[in-house]
């Protein structure tokens, strides 16, 4: 039997989404009510790429790369299908633009776009003092040449006035002795290594130290 292989919104790349597979397969099948027909048209059309494509809002950009999207939640209410669709766009995207053409794919299938709730992009410049410092500590410490980078996934720092996402976001390699297959943050068997936690200790005291006596960081 093949593995499903499950992942983040933001990071959908060889995943497998499976309200989109369900629906696939239902409409191969000749037991589906009519009424039914148009929704699961919608479901296995609309997410069959993660790239925006689907829904029509194929938007991206140099910062921050390739919008994506996914069919998160389904359920009825008072007899009426509600998908929950997630959509991480990339940082320069029109969002009227983006609303407009989400609204006229499920309008082209009988359905309504609502509740929206946008989380607005949170992107800083790579070349800022601040950035540049932070990312010198890390390279230092861990003889590394990493660069800054924008990712689809959200932090505490839109939060904070004048904050950056800084952590140890970093691939793990499990030992193959242990016989378990390791995932990165919220997948299963999440893990993390124990060194690349007293890496990050090391990094969070250059850090703090050397962004002390700062009453505001001009980010």
């Amino acid at each position: 039997m093949g593995r499903i292989h499950c992942g983040h919104a933001a990071f959908p790349e060889k995943s497998v989404n499976a309200l989109q597979k369900l629906a696939e397969a239902l409409l191969k099948t000749s037991r589906m009510d009519r009424e039914a027909v148009p929704a699961l048209c919608f479901i296995a059309d609309s997410f069959k790429d993660y790239y925006g494509q689907g829904l029509n809002i194929p938007f991206e950009d140099e910062v921050s790369g390739k919008t994506t999207h996914v069919a998160s939640t389904a359920h009825t209410v008072a007899g009426r299908l509600s998908i929950g669709i997630n959509v991480r766009y990339a940082v320069t995207s029109p969002q009227a633009e983006l609303e407009e053409r989400l609204a006229a794919k499920a309008a082209a299938y009988g359905y309504t776009l609502a509740h929206v709730k946008n989380s607005p992009p949170y992107c800083r410049k790579g070349d800022s003092p601040v950035v540049k410092a932070l990312t010198s500590i890390v390279n230092e410490t861990l003889g590394t040449d990493m660069a800054p980078y924008v990712m689809g996934g959200g932090t505490y720092a839109r939060k904070l006035p004048c904050a950056l996402g800084f952590g140890p976001g970093r691939k793990t390699e499990i030992p193959s002795s242990l016989g378990i297959s390791g995932g990165g943050a919220h997948q299963a068997n999440e893990v993390q290594c124990i060194q690349n936690l007293i890496d990050a200790i090391k990094i969070y005291v250059k850090a703090i130290i050397a962004l002390e006596g700062y009453e505001k960081i001009n980010i």
